[in-house]
């Protein structure tokens, strides 16, 4: 996918630099990547029953172990500038309440206003693309590889205080 390596895989692929997510179709693909470098099968747009006014629901990403058991749904939002889309987060996090299989909402952008930040921050199912080796080490066991995607200082992120 064009995506670069070094010795962790996943540390250049969730820099804030030159490799960092721009829109919603990277942060999929960055997601799957990593996934796959960790031996999980990794899908995208996997229909998954329908919506109240009969529209196909697609899911973003499933994953599952190579024996095709223990599946997780992934659902990925990346936020450029403020806008209504934040309205949306909160549908979709109604959604992955719904499924019958684990799933979380991955998200990424600088255009999420505060108090939204504040609320995925602390929302269960919801985290940011740095959290997911963590998640899915929790969830699959697979080899966990450290990342870092932000600078240690905790002032680098100040829109969650």
């Amino acid at each position: 996918t064009g995506v670069q390596t070094c010795a962790l895989p996943i540390c250049s692929m969730m820099s804030r630099g030159a490799n960092a997510v721009a829109n919603g179709n990277q942060l999929v693909d960055r997601v799957v990547t990593y996934a796959r470098s960790v031996g999980l099968i990794a899908k995208t747009e996997v229909p998954c029953g329908k919506r109240l006014w009969d529209a196909q629901r697609y899911i973003d990403v499933m994953l599952c172990e190579r024996d095709g058991c223990n599946p997780m749904g992934l659902e990925c939002k990346f936020q450029m500038m403020p806008g209504s889309a934040e309205e949306k987060l909160l549908a979709t996090l109604q959604d992955i309440e719904s499924w019958h299989f684990p799933g979380l909402l991955v998200y990424e952008g600088p255009g999420f206003s505060r108090g939204l930040l504040r609320y995925l921050h602390k929302h269960p199912l919801a985290i940011r693309l740095a959290e997911l080796p963590d998640r899915l080490n929790t969830q699959y066991a697979v080899g966990f590889r450290p990342i870092r995607l932000y600078d240690e200082n905790p002032d680098s992120h100040p829109e969650l205080f």
